[in-house]
């Protein structure tokens, strides 16, 4: 469903006006235009996410609604999209975000039987996944110098599981 102006904007329903007219109606009159245009291309995309849900919690006492999301443009939590209006979060919900399935190494990983995670642990190695390794001589480039530690190591897997899984 796009925002349209139907001439006439009723600002107790956001579907009946542009997203520029309907920030303008609710009180946001104080924003530049350069914010109120950031605020409407952000909200005309949609979001590509794993997940995306309504979180409440309160202000002035008051229950306030925003979309806890997990974007896949940058594979981090955000919150945003809030109102103290229910209805209007479902209808950003639905309108601004867009559920893909792009499954990371660590998903794959999760959804593993048993004996699938017995063989991957037996024919994982995190050297093959390291910048310094080199796949010729099975070893790391010995050219960098370079020497591999613990904290490299962890550091290495934890990218690689945050990693979109090839197929």
């Amino acid at each position: 469903m796009e925002l349209r102006s139907t001439g006439n904007p009723d600002t107790s329903n956001p579907a009946t006006m542009s997203v520029l007219e309907y920030l303008r109606k609710k009180g946001r009159e104080t924003m530049n235009e350069k914010t109120l245009q950031s605020e409407y291309d952000n909200y005309k995309k949609k979001h590509k996410v794993k997940s995306a849900e309504i979180v409440v919690g309160k202000i002035d006492e008051k229950p306030y609604y925003e979309i806890k999301y997990f974007d896949l443009s940058d594979n981090e939590y955000h919150i945003g999209y809030g109102s103290y209006k229910l209805e209007y979060v479902f209808e950003w919900l639905e309108q601004c975000f867009e559920i893909v399935e792009k499954n990371t190494n660590a998903d794959k990983i999760r959804n593993m039987t048993d004996e699938e995670l017995a063989k991957f642990l037996a024919d994982f190695n995190e050297c093959e996944v390291c910048g310094q390794f080199d796949k010729n001589s099975g070893k790391c480039n010995e050219l960098s110098k370079f020497i591999c530690t613990k904290g490299y190591k962890e550091l290495v897997a934890y990218e690689w599981l945050k990693q979109p899984v090839e197929e």
